[in-house]
């Protein structure tokens, strides 16, 4: 009987997937004496690799997931790649994700909502959304440096400007903020104007929590939040 380990799962970028498995075997399997300290040492090398290549605006470690017909999903406004299909080709008409098909997810910061009070106004209620914005270091960069990524962003996430009858007719998924976007899967970059916003704890929390299962089999777990070096106890 074959087993899939997590560090060979489709959700792992290819990439990363070698790194383990490399580490696996280098580092347990073939070690006649486990060298907790080297271990720890050569998966610390491996969370900065990741950390560095999505500092740099870098593809390799975006997170794969297959996005399917939208009308396939019972509920897809709940599915992440479907919302950030839908804000990617609002945002790029030229390069469209037409599914079915393989996409990249990046993870945002900018998964800011209100909650709209009763009787309020659709202006007091912006008002107050954009305030939250502002709140928001790394969304309050992307509207200062991209008021036009900005303004499509609001109203494809938020509805802003969209009649009632045009709310009804799309995926409505206002409550959950600008909380990823997908891309293209034979995307080479990180836009630019996408960067103030990435979520680099979040992407490193995923990209390494295949690994963290081979760690925790040795005895050794990850502190905190699995963030970059948030080192080990044994």
């Amino acid at each position: 009987m074959k087993i899939l380990l997590p560090i060979r799962k489709s959700v792992v970028p290819k990439d990363l997937r070698e790194e383990f498995t490399s580490f696996l075997l280098n580092d347990i399997l073939l070690k006649d004496k486990i060298d907790f300290k080297n271990i720890m040492k050569n998966y610390d090398s491996i969370i900065n690799k990741v950390d560095t290549s999505l500092h740099n605006g870098e593809s390799t470690y975006l997170i794969p997931a297959n996005l399917a017909i939208f009308e396939n999903y019972a509920f897809p406004e709940r599915m992440q790649q479907v919302r950030g299909a839908i804000v990617w080709n609002a945002l790029e008409k030229e390069n469209q994700i037409n599914p079915p098909e393989k996409v990249n997810l990046i993870k945002l910061t900018g998964d800011v909502t209100v909650t709209r009070k009763k009787n309020e106004t659709n202006d007091e209620y912006y008002a107050r959304l954009e305030d939250a914005i502002d709140k928001n270091p790394g969304f309050h960069e992307f509207k200062t440096k991209y008021p036009d990524k900005y303004k499509i962003v609001m109203e494809t996430v938020y509805n802003k400007g969209l009649s009632e009858e045009q709310i009804k007719s799309r995926i409505d998924f206002s409550d959950k903020g600008f909380a990823v976007i997908a891309v293209p899967k034979d995307l080479d970059r990180i836009p630019e104007y996408l960067l103030p916003l990435v979520d680099y704890t979040e992407m490193i929390k995923t990209n390494t929590a295949a690994g963290n299962t081979l760690i925790g089999a040795l005895g050794i777990y990850i502190d905190g939040e699995n963030n970059k070096s948030n080192i080990i106890k044994l």
